[in-house]
């Protein structure tokens, strides 16, 4: 509107005015404090870098962002995804201008600017609304509606350009602008979300330098090259490619670097996690057998305020604790546990219910449940057998699950969303789940806010990119007191332990 009137330079010079304006307000924004947003336990936990970038260099800095993961993929996927932005800004009005009739600059770069305007500004309120509901349910929202973004762009974009009515042309247009922009304002804040708070400015710094170094830096001239050589219809070809490059590395980022969900609001405040948990109970001699009340009591007489335990179905749909599958190690017999009663597996090992530990005044009060489940699809049942005893007890703020897994974690998410969950992971070799117990490459689905770890696989190196992640982590089984300390000191919030808590 402004370049048939005052020239293109001006125009440019009065578009500008803005910018001014609110970079003067900017000057009476107060610089809030880092790390604000984040809760008690990442505070609680130590970490050097929640506070200032003093002790680190600035070398030091990069070489922790270029070994993130997670931003690394966010990062390259929005180099992928301003490719396109910028060519579609730069391109697009010549396009309309060679393919589309009777159509003149004025109108192609009017349509096209209100078009995008409109379209950009829906798509972005959209996309920030939805990932911010997403990332309360089910967490990971930031990066779920930006592949969803890609995977509702894509086709849309394919499909524009086949048409030739400009009419046509300018409702799909304005469509793939609304789903185009959905992923902007959930991107910046998985960039800024998936390094720790005393790294964010440099992460963003970097991430802006990046996306337009590799993506609208280069793809207005590479465009123009190909328009020159095969024609702009082949260099507008392109650019649905490059966002299916975006989705993708946005997904592989996704399943390889998720972040836990929210801790719920429950009776059992992550920061009130007890620190010890009595593995199994407390089996002081061989006598006492593990996960059994007598176990468990003596767990609370040595002052623990949380439990361990193991628990499945009989053959009579009774929710057992007990952690074998047969009874070859405690009861010297191949039956299988499935296939017998809880009448007879309490007279046979001496196992209980779920509901006699949960109703014990004798034993701790809090309980870590672990479900020994492979099912992918949870056909018997254990989910919601175990859920139902919770309620049955009233023990909803004094339990917590784990699973090694992630599907029984994602069925327990949906029957009790407000019990907090965690992950069991090991690098030992195991029959069932065995690419997901290495890689949690699944744990996305699962929905945990937490995960229990293999002491084995714990170092400094991994509680790091853990630490990025926000991932809270407790670790089994721990029965040295030097390994405990140092755990402690590396941000491990909870130890999984046969005696460390003996008085």
């Amino acid at each position: 509107l402004l370049e048939p009137r005052f020239g293109w330079q001006h125009a440019f010079y009065i578009v500008g005015v803005p910018g001014v304006l609110l970079t003067f307000l900017l000057f009476f924004l107060k610089e809030p404090a880092r790390g604000q947003q984040e809760d008690a336990l990442e505070v609680r936990a130590g970490d050097p870098a929640q506070g200032q970038l003093a002790s680190f260099s600035i070398a030091r800095v990069y070489a922790k962002l270029f070994s993130n993961g997670g931003f690394l993929f966010a990062v390259l996927g929005y180099a992928a995804y301003t490719f396109v932005v910028g060519g579609l800004s730069f391109w697009m009005p010549t396009y309309i201008v060679r393919y589309f009739e009777g159509i003149t600059a004025a109108k192609g770069n009017l349509v096209f600017g209100g078009v995008t305007v409109v379209g950009g500004f829906i798509g972005t309120i959209l996309g920030g609304w939805l990932a911010d509901r997403i990332e309360k349910r089910s967490g990971n929202g930031f990066m779920k509606v930006a592949v969803l973004s890609m995977i509702l762009s894509v086709p849309l974009f394919w499909y524009l350009l086949g048409i030739r009515d400009f009419n046509h042309f300018a409702v799909v247009l304005f469509a793939l602008d609304v789903v185009l922009f959905m992923c902007i304002s959930p991107l910046d804040a998985a960039v800024v979300g998936s390094v720790r708070p005393a790294f964010r400015a440099t992460a963003m710094a970097l991430n802006i330098f990046l996306i337009h170094a590799l993506g609208d830096g280069i793809s207005r001239v590479l465009m123009g090259a190909i328009s020159d050589s095969s024609g702009l219809q082949t260099a507008v070809a392109l650019l649905p490619w490059m966002l299916a490059l975006a989705g993708v590395l946005w997904f592989v980022g996704m399943i390889g670097y998720w972040q836990p969900v929210q801790w719920p609001d429950s009776h059992l405040p992550i920061v009130d996690l007890p620190k010890l948990q009595a593995h199994r109970g407390y089996r002081p001699t061989s006598a006492v057998q593990e996960n059994t009340l007598a176990a468990f009591r003596l767990a609370k007489s040595q002052g623990v305020s949380m439990v361990e335990c193991d628990v499945q179905l009989s053959s009579d749909n009774q929710v057992v604790i007990f952690h074998d599958e047969d009874l070859k190690r405690i009861g010297g017999s191949d039956d299988l546990v499935k296939n017998l009663s809880a009448k007879d597996l309490l007279s046979r090992v001496h196992a209980p219910l779920l509901k006699d530990l949960l109703n014990d005044a004798e034993s701790p009060r809090f309980v870590n449940i672990e479900l020994k489940s492979g099912e992918f699809f949870g056909r018997s049942g254990l989910e919601r057998e175990v859920v139902k005893v919770i309620r049955e007890s009233g023990a909803e703020a004094r339990v917590l699950f784990s699973s090694f897994n992630p599907m029984s974690l994602r069925r327990l998410a949906k029957l009790a969303p407000n019990i907090p969950r965690g992950l069991l992971v090991t690098e030992e070799d195991h029959k069932k789940n065995k690419i997901y117990l290495k890689r949690m490459w699944l744990g996305v689905f699962a929905r945990p806010h937490l995960i229990h770890v293999d002491q084995d696989m714990i170092n400094t190196r991994r509680m790091e990119s853990w630490n990025d992640r926000h991932l809270k982590v407790a670790a089994w089984t721990v029965n040295d007191a030097s390994r405990a300390s140092l755990f402690n000191q590396e941000g491990v919030i909870s130890l999984i332990t046969d005696k460390l808590y003996v008085k």
